[in-house]
């Protein structure tokens, strides 16, 4: 009886043992799934994460180089109409120097019609009524 005893006793203690075993291997791959699982959940994450920065930083550097092309533009256009301002001036002098010798032509040509009227007058008599008294 007590040989009996003793065997059931070590077959519960091998069934206890074998179930304990069971139970830790079960609680480990559900332990380790879990894991796995969060991994993948914290991977997906942080990818999700990085494509967000990512993006703002080409977002950023997009708008940073739109301001720049803009900012030069503007540098462009200014320059252009500084330059415009010059060029026209300088038209427009080289217009007054090209102007002041044909004035003077005219002055001239104009007081050489004032002489030949002064002569033409002196050679020819009045002709004008002078019985008005």
């Amino acid at each position: 009886k007590q040989w009996y005893q003793r065997r059931v006793r070590v077959e519960k203690e091998e069934r206890a043992e074998r179930f304990y075993q069971r139970y830790l291997l079960r609680s480990t791959f559900r332990t380790l799934s879990k894991a796995m699982g969060l991994q993948e959940t914290f991977t997906r994450l942080a990818e999700r994460h990085w494509r967000r920065i990512s993006r703002r930083r080409a977002l950023l550097a997009w708008r940073d180089v739109a301001v720049e092309e803009r900012r030069r533009g503007l540098e462009l256009v200014e320059r252009a109409r500084v330059m415009y301002l010059r060029n026209t001036k300088l038209h427009h002098l080289r217009g007054w120097y090209r102007v002041t010798p044909l004035l003077r032509r005219e002055r001239e040509a104009e007081e050489r019609k004032n002489r030949m009227r002064s002569m033409v007058a002196d050679l020819l008599p009045d002709f004008a009524d002078s019985t008005t008294d």
